[in-house]
């Protein structure tokens, strides 16, 4: 079976060194195409993967020892195996690989209103579905979920299952 095709990563991005207010910036300015004019204005609008099985998805989540300190270890362990691919990207980066197609989910427990405001927004942009692991649309946390929407309900099921 062929790998499903995925957008490049932007490259110097995921360093630790481009954390910080202007690493949106330039998460935004690496997906430009140079051949593009429009790009060079901001104008090429990001969206979500068109991926709707699991066993094509890439999913990505904070860290495993969050998780599981959350009761979402047998959960997490699940889904994986499911899924094409997962890696362990926190915080605001995995949102944007939701948002931009790269991935298709991004999950965590313990992020605050302000850890998920902004990403929240992205993702919703970009076509996606942000909710807690209980399906309200609040971004408070504890917990987020942000999906291509596709995926979502079915992820949302089995954590919130989970979770209790």
């Amino acid at each position: 079976m062929l790998a499903p095709t995925r957008p490049r990563y932007p490259a110097g991005v995921s360093a630790p060194s481009d954390r910080g207010p202007d690493a949106l910036r330039r998460f935004a300015l690496s997906l430009a195409d140079e051949s593009d004019p429009r790009d060079h204005a901001g104008e090429r609008p990001i969206h979500v993967s068109t991926v709707a099985a699991l066993k094509e998805a890439q999913l990505v989540y904070s860290t495993f020892a969050r998780l599981d300190r959350g009761g979402l270890g047998a959960a997490l362990a699940s889904l994986t195996s499911d899924a094409w691919r997962d890696r362990g990207f926190g915080d605001f980066w995995g949102y944007c690989l939701v948002a931009q197609g790269s991935a298709e989910a991004m999950f965590e427990v313990g992020p605050t209103l302000w850890d998920l405001a902004a990403p929240a927004l992205i993702v919703r942009e970009a076509g996606g579905a942000f909710t807690a692991f209980d399906g309200s649309a609040s971004v408070a946390g504890p917990t987020a979920l942000a999906s291509n929407g596709l995926l979502h309900e079915e992820l949302r099921r089995r954590l919130s299952a989970a979770s209790g």
